[in-house]
């Protein structure tokens, strides 16, 4: 019998985290259980759930909605099958709450059957990547401190977060401190097409590898010209939650970002980033403030991105799980869960 528990976490950070829409010095989750019982009391899953409020998502959303899931969930389903047709009937259940059910269930049911998370979703093992760690918003005059005393440099890539204002001063800013691979993400900042390829051509004289999510997700069309025009690849954020990826995005993107909070699950993420590379589409595997748990799971994709933004869990004034190592820019993840 397996049978399901939802636990809230807070999680302080070691930063004030400020990005052009918000900021905050703690993030709340949850953690889902997937628990046997009887004689299935051996195997427990776990998956966690960052909500997002961009994406509508909040606490007490993803209570009430576990409590919906709880309703009618049958503790006798044990296969995928059962799982996913029960979920399909939860039309408006969070994605970061999809992802955290499935995950947890996905790992009780591995141990269920006898295998290792990445035999069961037929995948190949990786156990080491590259990782980008992102500066949130911050005083450009404090850019190099930052930098300096968290030795950031012992990453191949820095992700900067930035609004619409003195962009080419705050990425000049971590360039003259560091000599890696820049990716500017500005979560929508730009409120049109032209201001931000004024911006981007200032760019150009610096190393950037690529820029996330210019403007609003429902300024799709304005992408279309972005694309043409920009000096440097054009990677989706907010613009792929959990659709299908088509023609649609490689109109418009070089790049997508995948997030399992926001693709609403394991199998949808591995869909996703499929489609992606056979449109010819560079993929990313991103993440939101969350422990390594959230990027342990990540991880078990490796094999299906070209770039790694799993930095959620550095973030953290605590990680509670301490299950992916980091050294010198690498993420290590000595066993699978």
């Amino acid at each position: 019998m397996a049978y399901f528990e939802l636990e809230q976490i807070t999680l302080p950070l070691n930063l004030t985290w400020k990005i052009a829409r918000n900021s905050s010095t703690e993030k709340i989750n949850f953690i889902v259980h997937a628990k046997g019982k009887g004689s299935m009391k051996a195997f427990a899953g776990r998956g966690e759930v960052a909500f997002n409020s961009r994406y509508g998502e909040s606490a007490p959303a993803t209570q009430e909605a576990f409590a919906l899931f709880q309703k009618e969930w049958n503790p006798e389903w044990h296969t995928m099958e059962e799982f996913q047709d029960y979920m399909a009937t939860m039309e408006n259940m969070p994605l970061s709450l999809r992802f955290g059910l499935e995950a947890a269930f996905i790992q009780y049911l591995s141990q269920f059957v006898g295998k290792d998370i990445p035999t069961f979703l037929r995948l190949k093992k990786i156990n080491a990547v590259n990782t980008s760690f992102t500066l949130p918003i911050m005083p450009i005059a404090e850019i190099a401190e930052f930098v300096k005393t968290r030795n950031l440099t012992r990453f191949s890539s820095l992700k900067i977060k930035t609004d619409s204002e003195a962009v080419y001063e705050r990425v000049n800013a971590l360039a003259s401190v560091y000599s890696g691979w820049i990716r500017v993400d500005a979560n929508e900042a730009f409120s049109n097409a032209q201001d931000f390829l004024k911006v981007a051509e200032s760019l150009k004289s610096l190393r950037i590898q690529f820029i996330e999510q210019p403007l609003p997700a429902k300024q799709s069309d304005d992408y279309l010209l972005i694309k043409e025009k920009s000096p440097f690849p054009i990677f989706a954020d907010e613009s792929v939650t959990h659709q299908e990826i088509t023609s649609f995005y490689k109109d418009r993107f070089h790049g997508v970002n995948i997030k399992l909070m926001k693709s609403g699950g394991i199998f949808k993420a591995m869909g996703q980033l499929k489609a992606a590379r056979a449109l010819g589409l560079k993929t990313m595997l991103g993440c939101m403030v969350e422990t390594s748990l959230g990027i342990s799971w990540a991880m078990q994709l490796a094999c299906l991105a070209d770039y790694f933004d799993l930095d959620g869990h550095l973030l953290l004034a605590k990680d509670p799980f301490n299950l992916i190592q980091e050294e010198e820019g690498k993420l290590i993840w000595p066993e699978y869960h």
